[in-house]
């Protein structure tokens, strides 16, 4: 494992916000109208500041020649980094991105803006890994979750863009493994098979079991 000290963004310089808690620290300012409506998000605060550089992953990762799994949680600045990492999305074969669906920091680009950008370095769009709502803060006595604020969004590089077999195989292990997909694991399987005249297909279906 290798830890880069690096801000990755889109290599310009930005204003870092050092926040509480620092999990939700960002290179963008919090929106207060919003943080202000939802439960949960109206105790954010920023505490500091600080004038730092930004590395591309185009720069950060340069040497890596095959990007097998790719996640991204950076608060807010994730499309900014991915329309800044075309040579690394055209090796990479799966994203497991951060999206919002409300403008938690200011000018944040939302969910279908990224998923746009995705799309178009020819990912699809699997599912939500994971997926948050919150209540808003006037809507007592009442705590439903009633905004969707936040969610884990997972893309797999399209068959068609593979050229190599072996990538099948690796995405089909990252479907099972990671993501328990069975369904879209055997279909990658099988795909492999047919371009290999192997077959591993067999083998991952026993191990869905």
């Amino acid at each position: 494992t290798v830890m880069l000290p690096v801000f990755i963004g889109d290599g310009n310089k930005h204003t870092f916000h050092i926040n509480k808690p620092d999990a939700t620290s960002s290179l963008l300012p919090f929106n207060q109208t919003i943080i202000q409506e939802l439960l949960a998000l109206d105790d954010l605060q920023t505490v500091s500041t600080e004038e730092v550089s930004t590395v591309t992953l185009d720069r950060a990762i340069a040497d890596i020649d095959r990007v097998d799994f790719l996640k991204l949680d950076i608060q807010g600045f994730e499309h900014a980094a991915l329309a800044c990492a075309r040579a690394v999305l055209s090796r990479t074969l799966v994203v497991h991105c951060e999206v919002s669906f409300v403008e938690i920091y200011e000018g944040q680009k939302l969910f279908s803006e990224v998923d746009q950008l995705l799309r178009a370095a020819g990912f699809r769009f699997v599912s939500f890994n994971t997926l948050c709502e919150y209540s808003f803060v006037n809507g007592e006595p009442f705590k439903t979750r009633d905004q969707l604020g936040w969610g884990d969004a997972v893309y797999f590089k399209e068959i068609d863009k593979l050229s190599r077999p072996e990538d099948l195989l690796i995405q089909s292990l990252i479907a099972l493994v990671v993501y328990k997909k069975a369904s879209l694991s055997t279909l990658l399987a099988r795909e492999y098979d047919f371009r290999t005249g192997k077959s591993c297909a067999d083998l991952f279906k026993r191990m869905e079991k």
